[in-house]
């Protein structure tokens, strides 16, 4: 159980709003995306140290997620674009840009240990990424806001949308294998694959945990004040997930034995909750 409560030590007011932030190494990386105009959205990608000193960036489409795996850095942008670029060193070189025939505007991506690359759409698309190749799915019929490779089996992932639906897909079969259309009452923000479980975070203000072998209820629900955003595991051992709002507000919950309980929260922020990242030491907001 964590002993010690986390506190603010240092604030850093940042030009554009932060779409998605990680830290990797002893670095943060932190995404922008700057709505301008309906034909116009700006980003960039931001390379901070520990001090919270600026050393590098890059300029892009607006971005609206990205991952971090090993020693690269994979973007989504609005304009249709996966970018992929090594960050071994503190500046990042991009080694990869696919821009997508569809134009499809892209709003969040998960990769895979084996470099499969899942991304979600605005109107519903799931894409499919593998050296180089890619197939496109319409599996839901609003924004495609969540999206997971399982973490036990390489052929299984999970999509979640706007239009409140929760799929399993298996790669060996042409059709989904499963689809929950009852337990969330709202879109699909978030969806976390652990052990034998699945966690999800949902715009009707529920965290959910589904055992794997029956993912058309939920064995474990938290109501909580506000709108579920984001969610992020913690990445040194323990079982806590950091949940984020759109009320404002971020919490730390533990998932011990698959039962949530709510650690600390964290509110009096001036805007949304869209991005964090955390280590053993410390968090970003």
């Amino acid at each position: 159980m964590m002993q010690n409560k986390f506190q603010c030590v240092k604030e850093k007011i940042i030009e554009n709003c932060p779409s998605c932030i990680k830290m990797h190494k002893d670095r943060i990386y932190i995404s922008t995306y700057d709505f301008i105009s309906e034909n116009q959205q700006n980003g960039k990608i931001q390379v901070y140290d520990n001090k919270m000193e600026l050393i590098d960036q890059i300029e892009l489409k607006g971005i609206t997620d990205f991952k971090i795996y090993k020693n690269l850095i994979f973007i989504v942008t609005v304009g249709s674009e996966l970018i992929i670029g090594d960050i071994s060193n503190p500046q990042i070189k991009i080694l990869q840009t696919t821009e997508f025939k569809e134009k499809i505007k892209f709003l969040y991506l998960h990769v895979s240990e084996n470099f499969e690359i899942i991304i979600g759409g605005d109107q519903g698309e799931v894409v499919f990424y593998e050296d180089e190749k890619y197939e496109v799915q319409k599996p839901h019929k609003f924004s495609t806001w969540a999206l997971s490779f399982d973490n036990q089996h390489d052929d299984i992932y999970y999509s979640g949308g706007d239009d409140n639906l929760f799929i399993q897909y298996d790669r060996r079969q042409d059709q989904p294998c499963l689809i929950n259309k009852q337990s969330h009452e709202l879109g699909i923000t978030y969806i976390y694959s652990q052990n034998d479980s699945i966690v999800t975070g949902s715009f009707d203000c529920h965290l959910r945990v589904f055992d794997k072998r029956n993912l058309n209820v939920p064995r474990e629900e938290y109501i909580r004040d506000g709108c579920i955003w984001r969610i992020v595991k913690h990445g040194y051992g323990y079982d806590y997930l950091l949940a984020l709002s759109t009320e404002n507000k971020y919490e730390i919950v533990s998932l011990e034995n698959n039962q949530i309980q709510e650690i600390q929260e964290f509110t009096g922020y001036g805007s949304l909750a869209y991005g964090c990242d955390w280590n053993s030491n410390y968090f970003i907001l």
